[in-house]
């Protein structure tokens, strides 16, 4: 059959299909950079219907959704399957779309010639290890040769625009190398059917998983040609977890290059088995008091299961005076330590802070670090928690504070978190705060050692 003929009935059934289906692209980002993923749960919110899209290729990024058949659009079995080079795939006007399957990364040369042999564009792509999706601008061509080159791969695409007068066109094509297995992905995609179904306006939870980070979810109206992108973050590469000499686990976060406990502290015993003083009911505490206190908030021991323990100053350092330049493991567990006043900017100018910005003293400080570092919603924070995203994957919560003449403030509301350090001027301790009325972070050095405070751990 005449390739034209072949090109023009691959025209129409596109047409068709797209005119029905409506397609997305999804993507996971950790920390701006983009990874492959073991599965893909979709579910529609509106009707109810769901599917997980399973058994994923290794190192595609990028998926392309076809929500109308609840499916990736190109087989799974065809990408595992496909032969090394390039494999086109296009359903959008002015763009063509390959997957390309490469053995190591290489810079990929487009370039487009009319019919008269005449370079009409081209351009350099980047394309990682692995099956990849890239996509070409062509511009507006009705006709042409398309030469796509690199690491020693050459394969030569014949290219059509829908008509004439289009100044925008679909392009759609053969490769001399391997037209069969485009047509067999694209039977594939029209035969696929599923549990799921979606109509233009119904809204979909889009979660992604992957084994080495925490799933991540989306809410979205998709409509056709929609970018979806969900960031999420990872646990701490070799500690995912970590225990205290209570047993209480704690998951890690990776945040940069520090590793944080991903919740507040709950421990009533140091790392070697000593134990805190339990200050129930204990009132008052003189603010030259040395005990070595822990609460839970307001004597309720169900407000710890979430919040984890307040501790007074002393009882975190376990004795350090905070004067000193080294770690404090203080009350975390062995190769933990209580974070210092610089670790916590670097923690905050990694989010987004400037170093003036860090450095400055009881005032709020930053833009948005603040709501990158607060667990997002109304669970834990009362009624609402401005500019709260989550980002950084800290899930900072309110665990409130005991001030030293035995009052409870603020649970659900403000969290506040010890330092190591000592404010060289008045000697009191510096601390973090974060409410559920900004998403910005304060810096302050006036609190009293006696009252409690949450704390979270970073790893040596």
């Amino acid at each position: 059959m005449n390739i034209y003929y072949i090109l023009l009935l691959f025209v129409i059934l596109s047409s068709k299909i797209n005119a029905q289906d409506v397609t997305v692209t999804l993507t996971t980002l950790v920390q701006g950079t983009a990874i492959s993923l073991d599965s893909i749960y979709l579910k529609n919110i509106t009707n109810g219907s769901q599917v997980m899209l399973t058994g994923l290729p290794p190192s595609v990024t990028t998926y392309e959704i076809s929500l109308s058949k609840g499916t990736i659009i190109y087989g799974i079995k065809e990408l595992s399957e496909l032969n090394f080079g390039f494999s086109l795939y296009s359903n959008k006007p002015g763009e063509l779309r390959f997957y390309a399957k490469i053995s190591s990364p290489v810079q990929i040369k487009f370039s487009l010639y009319d019919i008269a042999g005449r370079l009409v564009s081209f351009e350099y792509l980047d394309c990682s290890s692995g099956i990849s999706l890239i996509t070409f601008h062509p511009g507006n061509i009705h006709l042409g040769i398309l030469l796509v080159e690199g690491s020693g791969y050459k394969q030569v695409f014949k290219v059509t625009g829908q008509n004439d007068t289009s100044t925008e066109m679909s392009l759609f094509g053969e490769s001399a190398v391997s037209f069969d297995s485009n047509q067999k992905a694209f039977v594939n995609y029209l035969a696929h059917s599923d549990n799921f179904t979606f109509t233009p306006g119904d809204s979909v939870r889009f979660s992604v998983y992957q084994h080495d980070i925490y799933p991540g979810s989306i809410v979205s109206g998709p409509q056709q040609g929609d970018t979806i992108v969900i960031e999420v973050v990872r646990p701490c590469p070799g500690t995912v977890v970590v225990s205290d000499y209570d047993g209480n686990i704690y998951s890690t976060i990776q945040i940069g290059t520090q590793c944080w406990m991903r919740e507040n502290m709950n421990a009533t015993h140091y790392a070697d088995g000593t134990e805190l003083i339990n200050g129930t009911g204990v009132g008052y505490i003189d603010p030259e008091s040395t005990i070595k206190y822990w609460f839970h908030y307001e004597d309720n021991p169900d407000n710890s299961i979430v919040y984890g323990r307040l501790y007074t100053w002393n009882a975190v350092m376990n004795g350090n005076d905070g004067t000193g330049q080294g770690k404090v493991q203080g009350i975390c567990p062995l190769g933990w330590h209580v974070p210092s006043d610089d670790e916590w900017k670097t923690l905050e100018m990694y989010l987004g802070m400037s170093r003036e910005e860090a450095d400055l003293t009881r005032q709020w400080r930053g833009t948005d670090e603040g709501g990158k570092l607060k667990e997002a919603g109304t669970l834990h924070w009362y009624q609402f928690n401005i500019g709260a995203t989550n980002k950084s994957g800290f899930s900072a919560l309110p665990g409130g504070e005991r001030v030293f003449g035995g009052e409870w403030f603020y649970l659900t509301t403000i969290g506040y978190w010890w330092t190591s350090t000592k404010q060289t001027q008045v000697l009191l301790p510096v601390t973090r705060i974060l409410t559920r009325a900004h998403s910005t972070i304060y810096r302050d050095a006036l609190a009293s050692p006696a009252n409690g405070m949450s704390v979270r751990c970073i790893k040596d």
